[in-house]
């Protein structure tokens, strides 16, 4: 139970300082990070699937100017 609930936390997006407290330790997180901070496989995956590199407003269509010319294609 311990190890889930350490889990849990992190994913819900608690910092590993607040977690080592709960959980009794008293080294800012480090036991923490190497005991329970593995994420579960279907958490990290719906992170990543969250993941963006650009900006919302530019990733729908974005204009590139080609050395060339001053023409711009859509990406």
């Amino acid at each position: 139970m311990r190890h889930l609930f350490a889990t849990r936390a992190i994913e819900a997006g608690i910092d590993v300082v607040t977690v080592a407290g709960w959980l009794g330790h008293r080294d800012n997180g480090r036991t923490v990070l190497d005991v329970y901070g593995h994420l579960r496989k279907t958490h990290s995956h719906e992170l990543a699937e969250g993941m963006r590199f650009l900006p919302p407003e530019t990733e729908a269509k974005r204009e590139v100017p080609t050395p060339a010319s001053d023409v711009a294609f859509d990406i």
